[in-house]
């Protein structure tokens, strides 16, 4: 199986010292779109959304492809009624412009590399979680906010992942320190979760910017094959967060 196929913590591991010049886009051999400032701020989901169709439209339009079409109200519905939960309406938001991606044509990716879940991925990956043990697996690193009894907490609603043990979540549980609504990641290798913004829009408004200002990539060797693969660089790999500077807190 090519290394780019593999999970994103997987194929970074096997690179070991050259994470760097794996990971770091290389003008000449890596496709990254610069730096653009000219766009006015971004205030709902949806408008995240059109800024997204526009950098893919320009630099990854088989990952474009990728996306489905709208979940339904119904499917939403339905999805709430599984969780037993009322999900707030940027998340909604988020699944009524696509119901997660494909891999029609395309070996894609999204948010910091990983798949955008289906509502139905969702579902079976809260399905997963929730089922009754004797013994959880306690939390063993987490920012403030995050409640630490359980990293299998049924209450974290999966909408992405990296194919093995990454994903990213919200969180409709916090502690009293956090927000309903909060996006969190969970690596289940490490048993460690990182907040990464207090709600879906601000989640979406970040990967905007990291988009436009050139942090994402696409994966060489993906491209040799004919797919398009979103990475990003090691500043932002919230997968392989060991490597980073910013969550260097969460290691010890």
């Amino acid at each position: 199986m090519p290394e780019w196929k593999m999970t994103r913590r997987h194929a970074i591991c096997m690179a070991g010292a050259l994470l760097s010049a794996a990971c770091t886009s290389d003008k000449g051999d890596d496709q990254v779109a610069g730096n653009d400032q000219s766009h006015p701020p971004v205030n709902t989901v949806t408008e995240a959304w059109h800024r997204i169709h526009d950098w893919l439209s320009a630099h990854a339009p088989k990952i474009l492809a990728n996306l489905n079409p709208p979940a339904t109200a119904q499917e939403i519905q339905e999805a709430e009624q599984v969780f037993g939960l009322e999900m707030p309406e940027q998340w909604k938001e988020l699944y009524r412009t696509h119901n997660g991606m494909n891999s029609e044509g395309n070996m894609g990716s999204l948010f910091y590399g990983m798949q955008f879940l289906t509502l139905q991925e969702a579902i079976h990956e809260y399905q997963n979680n929730n089922v009754p043990v004797e013994d959880p697996a306690p939390v063993r690193a987490a920012d403030s906010g995050i409640r630490r009894e359980n990293i299998y907490h049924p209450k974290w609603i999966a909408f992405a992942h990296d194919g093995g043990e990454a994903l990213l979540r919200v969180d409709m549980a916090p502690t009293p320190t956090g927000t309903a609504g909060q996006v969190i990641f969970t690596d289940h290798a490490d048993n460690t979760v990182i907040l990464l913004n207090k709600n879906l829009l601000q989640f979406m408004k970040q990967f905007v910017d990291d988009l436009e200002a050139g942090r994402y990539f696409l994966n060489q060797e993906a491209l040799a094959e004919g797919d398009e693969f979103l990475d990003c660089k090691p500043e932002i790999d919230v997968v392989n967060w060991s490597f980073s500077p910013r969550w260097q807190h969460l290691k010890d």
